[in-house]
């Protein structure tokens, strides 16, 4: 008689054992679920941010790289400006010094 309510209660102890049990890994389910959802966007979220980042940084990159060859082009530009004008400048001395020799050769030719 003793061995049957000790078996019983045993296992009365093992259902509530076995309902607690459940009852916790429910309640750490709740708990958690929520927790992992949270750091699911979190990290999505960050994922996203660096995604951006990346972005506008390869935009910003291929900008400047724009910008950079508009103003070595007219750099270039500016240098042909630049040596037009010293060449026809050079021309133009060219030009003086060629009068001026003819017109000292003409005076020595009248001197003589």
């Amino acid at each position: 008689m003793r061995l049957r309510i000790v078996t019983q209660l045993s296992g009365q102890v093992m259902v509530l054992f076995t309902r607690v049990l459940e009852w916790l890994m429910e309640l750490r389910c709740k708990l958690v679920k929520p927790l992992l959802v949270s750091f699911i966007h979190i990290f999505q979220n960050v994922g996203i941010q660096l995604h951006n980042l990346f972005v506008q940084l390869k935009l910003n990159i291929k900008l400047w790289l724009v910008q950079f060859t508009v103003r070595v082009q007219l750099i270039r530009a500016e240098l042909i400006n630049v040596l037009h004008k010293a060449g026809d400048l050079g021309q133009q001395l060219l030009t003086t010094v060629r009068q001026i020799q003819q017109h000292v050769l003409a005076l020595l030719k009248r001197k003589r």
